[in-house]
């Protein structure tokens, strides 16, 4: 990844952490250049991409600076760009400032919109939707602000509200974790990939074993993410990876930690462990502090998914993707596809993902306990 990319993918996670926001500026970009080592023109191209995607803005004269917008700007309709959706309406929560408090949602929401704005498309919030929504609200909002489809960053959705959207003609696209067990098309595309670059990552810092830990509900991505790891492990059969893998149930996540703990106990893990998503990742956590062993020194923890400084109390995970942009090229894609497709089912998009170093993955020295921290790249 080009380092500008690193650089901007950092300040993105700090921005959805709140570290920078329309009143705390962005540092210089000779503190910045210091900070990641780089020369002063990779900082600026970073924060320029940020700019013309109207997340961040400067501020001339007194007070000068850069800031994280207040608003979510519409992107110039840039006519090379031109496309048959030009206004996509953005639904999560009667307030913005909501989805600024929850940095999963903010970060997807940041990701996207600098997407639709490369590409020309504005992207327009929807802040006031009717107090019990229903479809006939969202189709009167998306009529009066003139967008022509719709996009959802959420847990979960009435699936029925978004089929009716949908059916109206208007294409509906819904964005954030778990959505493949909504009623829906699902589409996870980074999933398996996903988990294979998260894998390879930790055997190219030299563990030669890593275990997976996934979830015992029947979750499409548990599935995906499972075989993703398996090839990356070259595991031959199903037979073969279950002895490399460990499963947990949806309990209260000391229960959860407790049960893995004595499952490791039984079968001690290796010196590397690949996590289906960020909560399995906290229980494995857990379940090594509680036999005596710790991360990374001991054993090093990456999980498949979206993890951000602050977000949870707990280190910073390594997650995988495949290509900066992931997320919102995916989502003008469908967008367009359910436009020129009417009668298409509404579709839910499930976290696209991006190889980062984090705080519990460490080199593997080969002597039990690594000799010193791995290099960390924010971002």
């Amino acid at each position: 990844m080009k380092k500008y990319v690193v650089i901007k993918q950092a300040l993105l996670d700090r921005i959805a952490d709140g570290k920078y926001g329309e009143s705390v500026p962005v540092p210089p970009e000779k503190t910045l250049a210091a900070e990641f080592r780089v020369a002063h023109m990779t900082v600026r191209r970073a924060l320029q991409d940020l700019v013309e995607h109207g997340i961040l803005v400067r501020r001339p004269g007194r007070g000068h600076g850069t800031f994280v917008r207040g608003e979510p700007a519409s992107a110039p309709q840039r006519a090379a760009a031109r496309r048959s959706i030009a206004k996509v309406g953005l639904v999560h929560d009667p307030a913005w400032r909501n989805m600024r408090r929850a940095p999963v949602f903010f970060r997807l929401l940041l990701e996207v919109q600098g997407e639709l704005a490369r590409e020309g498309v504005s992207l327009e919030f929807l802040p006031k939707f009717p107090e019990h929504v229903t479809a006939a609200g969202v189709l009167d909002l998306l009529s009066r602000s003139r967008c022509e489809a719709l996009l959802v960053i959420t847990w979960t959705w009435d699936a029925g509200i978004l089929s009716a959207v949908q059916a109206a003609g208007i294409p509906v696209v819904a964005v954030g974790p778990f959505l493949d067990l909504m009623p829906v098309s699902s589409v996870s595309p980074n999933d398996y990939q996903g988990a294979y670059l998260a894998t390879k990552h930790l055997q190219d810092l030299g563990h030669e074993r890593v275990a997976f830990v996934g979830h015992l509900r029947p979750y499409k991505t548990t599935t995906d993410r499972m075989a993703g790891w398996a090839a990356a492990m070259k595991i031959p059969s199903f037979q073969a990876a279950e002895e490399w893998a460990y499963w947990v149930e949806n309990r209260e996540p000391k229960e959860v930690a407790a049960g893995l703990a004595a499952e490791f106990g039984r079968r001690r893990p290796p010196t590397a462990i690949l996590a289906r998503d960020g909560w399995t990742a906290a229980a494995v956590l857990g379940a090594l502090s509680q036999i005596g062993l710790s991360c990374p020194a001991d054993v090093s923890v990456a999980c498949v998914g979206r993890f951000f400084e602050g977000a949870v109390d707990m280190p910073r995970m390594t997650a995988a993707e495949t290509e900066e942009g992931a997320v919102g090229k995916t989502v003008l894609w469908l967008v367009q596809h359910l436009a020129a497709n009417p009668g298409t089912p509404p579709v839910a998009l499930g976290v696209a993902m991006r190889v980062t170093e984090g705080e519990t993955t460490r080199a593997f020295s080969g002597s039990g306990r690594r000799a010193s921290p791995a290099r960390r790249v924010r971002g």
